[in-house]
């Protein structure tokens, strides 16, 4: 019985597309991020990816997106998020400013940040009342902290 059930799931799924308006619709989540980061970012910048709590999709879509920038990064940072927690990498604020600045990144891209995100790493942003998913922030070495630089053009968000 399945084998005469699976072809015409395969065959319907062949007519109707769903699959393809399924994936067009995901990936159109993230094609606005990328193109934030193509406005606000020149080709030869280096960005920091975050997406906390992420198992690393969300950056390796927006790293194709965003071509040709230079997206890098450990997409979730500080503690980790649950027990056994693979993904985040885990790190201090302090340690985290010294990979930016010593690994000459010039732009934060935050896709997705939470209540543990802010709480650890708040301190290196300007205003963090400002401190929002989708959005990019420049590094200022000088200032010693994360300056608001863009973000995407999501319902919500504000240049």
């Amino acid at each position: 019985v399945s084998l005469l059930v699976a072809p015409a799931l395969y065959m319907g799924n062949y007519v109707t597309k769903d699959p393809v308006r399924e994936a067009s619709k995901f990936r159109q989540e993230y094609e606005a991020f990328g193109e934030a980061i193509h406005r606000v970012c020149d080709s030869d910048d280096k960005i920091y990816f975050i997406d906390q709590g992420s198992s690393g999709l969300s950056y390796y879509l927006t790293k194709y997106l965003a071509r040709p920038n230079t997206i890098t990064g450990h997409f979730s940072i500080g503690k980790p998020v649950y027990e056994g927690d693979e993904f985040t990498q885990e790190m201090t604020a302090g340690q985290f400013w010294q990979i930016l600045v010593e690994e000459e990144y010039d732009y934060v891209a935050i896709y997705r940040r939470d209540c543990g995100f802010i709480e650890e790493f708040g301190c290196l942003f300007a205003d963090q009342a400002q401190l929002q998913d989708d959005t990019i922030y420049r590094v200022n070495r000088e200032r010693g902290q994360l300056e608001k630089a863009g973000c995407s053009e999501k319902e919500g968000n504000h240049a």
